[in-house]
């Protein structure tokens, strides 16, 4: 324990408090003790049975789109997941404005051809099968749809603050 003591800045008498439950640990601390031991906060945390959650292809929600022959679907009843999987489709022609928020996003054609316009000029054509990570910060884009059917694809939003 004067080791742990030592390494982490905490006091032996600390640690004795929160080793037998009469004290408790700040999150510094704690931090402090992960560290020297090489786990992550997540390996503290008791293991429980993911609660399974099914949107049927019925019961998904059509997301708000206020632009003519697009349409999206959000694949998730999780008002509070840090990721979102939505369902793009767009008719032929069908393009979206720069209106993208700044995130990560991953993107995979599942029919059709889309073609992503950067602010900067930059273009990015997906065909059906293709898949593209775009970076956060990546600046803002727009999509239109350049093939002679319906593309649809899936995206997937990481919209949680950006680390800095």
């Amino acid at each position: 324990m004067a080791e742990v003591a030592e390494a982490t800045g905490i006091s032996t008498s600390f640690l004795s408090h929160v080793e037998t439950g009469k004290g408790d640990i700040t999150f510094s601390r704690l931090s402090r003790l992960v560290e020297l031991y090489g786990v992550t906060m997540l390996a503290l945390v008791p293991q429980t049975r993911a609660e399974t959650q099914v949107v049927r292809a019925e019961e998904r929600k059509r997301g708000p789109s206020a632009i003519e022959h697009v349409e999206f679907f959000v694949l998730t009843s999780r008002t509070d997941a840090p990721f979102v999987p939505v369902l793009c489709v767009y008719e032929p022609g069908a393009e979206t404005g720069y209106g993208t928020p700044r995130c990560i996003e991953f993107i995979h054609v599942l029919q059709g051809t889309i073609e992503i316009a950067f602010e900067e000029g930059d273009t990015l054509r997906l065909k059906k099968g293709d898949s593209a990570y775009l970076a956060n910060g990546e600046a803002a884009r727009s999509y239109r749809n350049v093939g002679r059917g319906t593309t649809t694809y899936v995206s997937v939003l990481d919209a949680r603050e950006p680390p800095s």
